[in-house]
């Protein structure tokens, strides 16, 4: 009993804190953006990294823990990077009286170099720490697999998804531009 009540304590806790790191990049992004749809369409690919993390527990066979949940809160600030620098860049096409689909597929083509540049040198800085066998690698390991997992996995889907969904909130301000037209 007393175990579990720990586990369930300290669980807790990282619920609170993921809601805090989720409010504070939404906080974040609303600044930068000086919106609040924009960021919610950043906020859309923070789900796409669970993909990642299962699939990679799954290949190498180890068990989630605490210090999964920290790699988890860790990717909430990483994963939305690459949205941000879509999104960013697209809203700039958009403004310069780009139709919002043209600006979508000019945004995702010609961002897609620095979001693979970023992604991949996190990637590989992070392959020592996840596959290491050692003293401390009962703490470093599942960190290092969870942000290697989610990592991938959202900058993929998000390279994909990311547009779509611009699309889609912005569909009403691609008409405006048109009409204007």
């Amino acid at each position: 009993e007393g175990s579990w009540k720990d586990v369930m304590e300290t669980g807790g806790i990282f619920v609170m804190i993921l809601t805090m790191a989720l409010l504070l990049v939404f906080g974040v992004m609303a600044g930068q953006y000086e919106s609040f749809k924009d960021p919610f369409i950043n906020m859309f690919t923070i789900p796409l990294l669970v993909i990642g993390v299962v699939a990679i527990y799954a290949i190498t066979g180890k068990a989630l823990s605490m210090f999964t949940a920290m790699g988890v809160v860790m990717l909430v600030g990483i994963v939305v990077n690459n949205g941000i620098v879509l999104v960013d860049y697209t809203n700039l096409l958009v403004r310069r009286g780009m139709p919002v689909h043209e600006a979508c597929v000019t945004g995702g083509a010609s961002r897609l170099r620095p979001v693979l540049m970023t992604t991949l040198t996190t990637i590989l800085g992070l392959l020592p720490m996840s596959f290491t066998r050692g003293e401390n690698s009962q703490m470093l390991q599942p960190i290092g697999l969870t942000v290697l997992g989610g990592l991938t996995s959202s900058t993929f889907i998000t390279l994909f998804f990311i547009p779509v969904m611009y699309s889609f909130f912005n569909e009403k301000r691609g008409r405006k531009t048109k009409k204007a037209a």
